[in-house]
């Protein structure tokens, strides 16, 4: 059974775009893997590094070492672990923590350092000299661009400046190279990882705006569709209902279209609608005899099975049976009173069609109304909606023919 929401339903349900979607997948794993390669690298520097914050331990005071330690190493584990986690919000807070923890233990470092010590440590005796741009790529991570770069200038300059103080005693032209070469070079690494973030960035707003869009017009599509059925159903069934009506006189075949209208419209306020499956050709051939009898007994029936090894979709046998009741209830009700109808057909593996033909006043195909639902839509619009057809043939007293064909794909 195929069970399809009402148009109701459908029509709430589409009154407003669809929700944005909550997270950026793409970004989300950008940042998860970034966030480990910048935690990892942190982590392995600083353990690099501990011979060097080990052995000029005494130019600053003895609080400094652990500190800064904390400082760098801390930071960088909580964005390591937080890269594990499904959410980003770990990593954007440890990230900014840890260029925030670069930064403060640059400047404790001032605080900390004893003039009287300078010298005889080698180059690079403060340790954190040889990373600075590492904690900046936090920020990028968690997209602060701007404050990246900000970072990058600003903890570089202060760092070569508290290396070239603990090997000099104070600050020499060498030092102003030395950083302009390293924010160059960090730069770069920056600058890829900027445009990385961004282009993740970007990517999963595009497939989300693709993802709406798509939301979007599946609800527009099924609204359209639930208003084409409500449609469908009123001229069908309703309104072929009213037509029917004679006055003085009992019907029993209108009587029984009438319960029928009222079933079809019971079922799309509860929003049920079973289709069923397959139908094989003499179940269907069952059904286009009970069709065209419930609306003219009389008819000449000259529909047969060709071949009973094809089953036909249930969507397709429901349109097909839908079109036949519309071209059956427009040759009874303009046909004239005299006129004489067959409905012929085959039913075979590659193919079907079925058709009804009458001798009646015919008309002018070319001349309809654009407005009226029973050519347009009822027969020509329903068939090709499926992947079929239908041919309509008449003119002005030659009486008319109505073919629907289908075949599968």
């Amino acid at each position: 059974m195929l069970r399809t929401s009402s148009a109701r339903t459908v029509d709430d349900g589409a009154a407003t775009d669809a929700e944005p979607i909550a997270t950026n997948a793409d970004l989300v794993r950008a940042q998860q893997y970034a966030a480990r390669f910048v935690g990892a690298g942190v982590i392995a520097y600083s353990a690099a590094m501990l011979p060097v914050l080990i052995g000029s331990a005494s130019l600053t005071a003895s609080w400094w070492p652990p500190l800064s330690a904390a400082l760098i190493v801390g930071p960088a584990i909580a964005l390591l672990v937080g890269s594990f986690r499904p959410t980003t919000g770990w990593i954007l807070s440890a990230g900014i923590c840890s260029a925030a923890g670069y930064l403060l233990a640059t400047a404790l470092w001032f605080v900390a350092w004893n003039p009287d010590t300078a010298g005889g440590y080698g180059r690079w005796p403060v340790w954190l000299v040889q990373f600075p741009g590492v904690p900046g790529l936090a920020l990028v991570i968690a997209l602060r661009f701007g404050s990246a770069i900000g970072y990058l200038v600003v903890a570089t300059a202060m760092v070569h400046t508290a290396n070239q103080l603990a090997v000099f005693g104070g600050v020499r032209a060498t030092m102003y190279t030395s950083t302009a070469l390293t924010i160059g070079l960090t730069g770069v690494f920056m600058a890829v990882g900027i445009v990385t973030m961004r282009t993740a960035q970007k990517l999963g707003e595009t497939r989300s705006t693709a993802v709406r869009a798509a939301e979007v017009t599946a609800s527009a599509v099924a609204r359209e569709a639930e208003r084409s059925r409500y449609d469908a159903l009123i001229h069908d069934h309703v309104i072929a209902c009213l037509l029917a009506l004679r006055p003085s006189t009992q019907d029993q075949r209108v009587a029984e279209q009438a319960r029928q209208a009222l079933g079809e419209i019971d079922a799309w306020r509860r929003g049920d609608r079973d289709v069923g499956g397959d139908v094989v050709p003499t179940e269907l051939l069952r059904k286009v005899r009970l069709t065209t009898a419930q609306i003219d007994d009389d008819v000449e029936f000259t529909v047969h099975v060709v071949d009973n090894g094809q089953t036909y979709p249930a969507e397709v046998v429901e349109a097909v049976l839908a079109a036949l009741s519309e071209a059956m209830r427009n040759s009874v009700r303009h046909a004239g009173d005299h006129a004489e109808r067959v409905v012929g057909g085959e039913l075979a593996a590659d193919a079907l069609w079925v058709g009804v033909a009458d001798d009646g006043v015919g008309f002018d195909p070319g001349h309809l109304d654009s407005s009226r639902f029973g050519v347009d839509a009822g027969l020509i619009g329903r068939m090709r909606a499926i992947g079929g057809d239908a041919e309509v043939r008449s003119a002005p007293g030659r009486g008319t023919v109505v073919r629907l064909s289908w075949s599968p794909r």
